[in-house]
């Protein structure tokens, strides 16, 4: 999570982490990177997406990406469940490499037994597009819902202000 530019989601939950802190029973807080597996959900579901195309729309301001195997997410839930384990800690979840979100794509599209897709560099105003500044400002309605926590200029996607499975 970016705390510098945090989203209205991430700002929620990092308001309910708070709170939860300021419990007394045991808690154990896991702040999960981007988790990579076959349901998918915000980033690993464009991740996917794009892994499906026959070109990878190449965005230069992406920044690196330490995604986590649902598996180890799953293992790591299992680990703290016992009565005896480490309580009132925070755990940041991330991958053991910093890859490119390039990268993390063509992976993906390796492990779906796909060859590698054809780079393609994409001009700033189409950039403008997946990040929702040209559609807030050709007034799409959802572009305009999606980015109304941060305003005209937010780089918010719309799958990480929704819940799965609204629109």
């Amino acid at each position: 999570m970016d705390r510098r530019q945090a989203s209205a989601y991430s700002a929620s939950k990092l308001k309910g982490d708070r709170a939860l802190m300021a419990l007394d029973p045991d808690w154990v807080i896991l702040r999960p990177s981007v988790v990579l597996d076959g349901p998918v959900f915000g980033a690993s579901a464009l991740i996917r997406g794009l892994a499906a195309l026959p070109v990878l729309p190449v965005m230069p301001v992406t920044g690196p990406l330490q995604g986590v195997a649902l598996e180890n997410v799953a293992e790591t839930v299992a680990f703290f469940v016992p009565p005896d384990r480490p309580a009132r800690l925070a755990l940041e979840l991330a991958g053991p490499e910093r890859l490119s979100f390039a990268q993390v794509v063509a992976l993906h599209r390796a492990w779906l037994g796909w060859r590698p897709a054809r780079p393609l560099a994409l001009p700033s105003w189409w950039r403008a597009c997946f990040t929702g500044r040209a559609t807030w400002r050709a007034g799409w309605a959802g572009a305009r819902r999606c980015a109304a926590p941060r305003g005209p200029r937010s780089a918010t996607a719309p799958s990480a202000t929704r819940r799965p499975g609204r629109n």
